[in-house]
């Protein structure tokens, strides 16, 4: 497998093929840690905070909401 990425990280969180239902709050405190650590735009940040701000011009995404 090719190495593609320079600065990557991560982490466990306890559960098989659905951590966000077996593990709710190891997941939600690991992608929280995440998308807080300044790895991520700002502007990804906000909105999975729901500041809803808004999104890039050109970009869209589609997001299972809780």
């Amino acid at each position: 497998m090719e190495k593609v990425g320079q600065d990557v990280s991560g982490t466990a969180v306890p559960g098989g093929h659905y951590c966000a239902e077996e593990a709710p709050d190891e997941t939600l405190a690991a992608l929280t840690a995440f998308f807080g650590s300044g790895t991520v735009p700002q502007w990804l940040y906000r909105y999975f905070q729901g500041h809803a701000a808004p999104l890039p011009p050109g970009l869209v995404m589609a997001l299972a909401v809780r």
